[in-house]
């Protein structure tokens, strides 16, 4: 189920250690930094399509930080998403991210760790509490709950080809991506109120054709009258 509390959410630093292309640590700060565009350059590769330098990895390693999910890849015309292996370093062992930032105004940080193989760790913390569960599924739970992590991630980070996917995407599956942001009750009652409403014009443009088909039927006969009454006249003053 969906979180109904309003999250507004802010990112103000993301840290990275081993992971994609960063092998040490390096903080890049976020907090009112506007809109910007990320370079890179890879020198052992300058053949590739894509350079493999770490821009779009470093792009969305705040929402791989609150979810463990990356943006879609396409390879082989296939649409895929990091693994672990993909995530970690090949001069590393380990992967980390950390995101800072606020939640309505409350500091919190969220930390994800992982080997080529399975999770590590999972925590994170709002204000001075640290929120950490005993499973990670439970405490990704309670991010999504108070952080709106899941949501944060359908709504603030697209790559180059999740949009391209989502038009080209069927009916069933635009309503799976969307179902993840709204609850499915509010679809079902958005959809009965769209059919009354509908219904209800249609209803009213019957029955206002119905009354303008009246009243040209009126002017008609109103026309006759006077076209016979002009005529009469006619004959009278002759």
């Amino acid at each position: 189920a969906l979180s109904r509390s309003p999250v507004q959410l802010s990112m103000h630093s993301v840290e990275v250690e081993g992971y994609g292309a960063f092998t040490d640590a390096v903080v890049y700060p976020l907090k009112e930094r506007g809109v910007c565009a990320v370079v890179g350059d890879n020198r052992d590769d300058g053949c590739s399509d894509s350079n493999g330098a770490g821009k779009t990895t470093l792009v969305m390693a705040a929402m791989w930080a609150l979810t463990g999910n990356s943006d879609l890849r396409i390879e082989g015309g296939a649409g895929k998403t990091l693994t672990k292996t993909d995530v970690v370093n090949d001069y590393a062992k380990t992967a980390r991210v950390r995101l800072e930032g606020a939640a309505n105004g409350v500091p919190f940080w969220v930390e994800r760790r992982v080997s080529r193989t399975k999770l590590l760790g999972l925590r994170y913390g709002v204000g001075d509490e640290e929120r950490t569960l005993a499973d990670s599924r439970l405490t990704q739970a309670a991010m999504d709950a108070d952080l709106g992590a899941s949501v944060a991630a359908r709504i603030s980070f697209h790559g180059q080809h999740t949009v391209g996917q989502l038009l080209d995407a069927n009916d069933g599956a635009l309503k799976a991506a969307l179902g993840e942001l709204v609850d499915a009750d509010t679809w079902r009652e958005a959809k009965d109120l769209s059919r009354k409403r509908v219904a209800a014009a249609r209803k009213r443009a019957t029955a206002l054709g119905a009354d303008a088909s009246a009243r040209a039927d009126y002017v008609r006969r109103i026309e006759q009258r006077l076209h016979s009454a002009t005529a009469a006249s006619n004959d009278w003053t002759a």
